[in-house]
């Protein structure tokens, strides 16, 4: 694959623009806190003091704090949150669309041997994780991909899916989402999907927003190696996967027998952006637009343009998200109609 590059003057703009949004850095699509609150209710009715940006684990690991907080605050009722974004996806897919969503889940729900002994928020981070667990494996929607399970078992087998040192994923672990993508899609497009293991450092999301860039993570990498061209749409910047070059991204591949046709939406946050090395390859005319960053009527419009929309909302932020809200789904389902009366 000949991969979509950011110029020069992208350089050094960290790729974690949600992470950073708590601690001064770009607004957050969805936080489960304002910046200004300190104490929140767990779902268990108690009110608790609000982790620490970053949670030291086991032998080293790293957690982010707003993980725990997002499992005290939710517990079992993720569910019904989850609910709430699947309610968006059928929106889309009452329109005749193509629709595919998934969770990416916290490192905390996969990265498991290394949880901290005590938690922020004790057994109230301990059940809420227990409960999501449960909801991510058993949730059913047809448009729905659970990633969970397998990369808890992939972590539990010594294979990195996710980082020590950041709370995402690693090309290891963002290549199966990819796959499953492709696998739904269309098998054969899954097929010729191929990639080679290499190395991979970088600065962990943990240490960039305070600064600290002179840590470093080097861990195994599963890169994209499928023989096709991707060339970024005209006036739409490049795509790096180091550096963040734009909220809003489109692109071209070719050669069209080898990818899925018509347009497709990514909507996403910095997951998916950090795992469009091996979706970029696999759509015909893509568009990545990061919810919570691009205005919600361009949002909606992008959707209505589309034939297939792809999305991925971070697990902490599932409760709280845009696409989960009622007033969205109303919008989105007059936009589509409307959209489709003048087709």
């Amino acid at each position: 694959m000949i991969p979509v590059h950011a110029t020069a003057d992208d350089a050094g703009r960290s790729p974690y623009p949600d992470t950073a949004s708590k601690w001064g850095g770009l607004g957050s699509e969805d936080p489960v806190l304002r910046s200004d609150e300190n104490t929140f209710t767990g779902y268990d009715g108690a009110t608790y003091s609000r982790a620490g940006w970053t949670v030291k684990g086991r032998r080293g690991a790293v957690y982010l704090g707003e993980e725990f907080d997002s499992a005290c605050l939710t517990g079992d009722r993720f569910g019904q949150a989850l609910g709430r974004l699947a309610q968006f996806a059928r929106v889309i897919r009452a329109s005749g669309r193509t629709v595919i969503f998934t969770v990416a889940p916290s490192k905390s729900a996969v990265y498991k041997k290394d949880l901290p002994t005590s938690m922020p928020h004790g057994s109230c981070d301990a059940q809420g994780i227990a409960a999501q667990d449960r909801v991510l494996d058993t949730f059913s929607d047809p448009s729905y991909i659970p990633l969970r399970k397998q990369m808890a078992t992939m972590m539990d087998r010594g294979t990195p899916a996710y980082w020590r040192l950041d709370s995402h994923w690693t090309t290891v672990g963002s290549t199966r989402w990819g796959q499953r993508v492709a696998r739904r899609l269309d098998p054969d497009i899954a097929r010729i999907q191929r990639y080679r293991m290499t190395k991979r450092t970088h600065v962990p999301d943990i240490a960039y927003v305070i600064g600290q860039t002179g840590v470093k993570e080097t861990e195994k990498a599963r890169v994209t190696t499928t023989k096709v061209r991707t060339v970024a749409a005209a006036g739409s910047p490049g795509y790096h996967y180091e550096n963040l070059t734009g909220f809003d991204i489109a692109w071209s591949t070719l050669p069209a027998t080898k990818v899925w046709p018509g347009r497709t939406l990514l909507l996403g946050d910095s997951f998916t952006y950090l795992g469009m090395e091996s979706l970029i390859p696999l759509f015909r005319h893509g568009r990545f637009m990061w919810t919570g960053h691009v205005e919600l009527d361009d949002l909606v419009q992008a959707v209505t343009e589309s034939d297939t929309v792809v999305i991925e909302v971070a697990q902490r932020y599932v409760a709280n998200s845009s696409l989960a809200d009622a007033t969205t789904h109303l919008r989105l389902a007059l936009d589509l109609a409307v959209a489709d009366l003048g087709s």
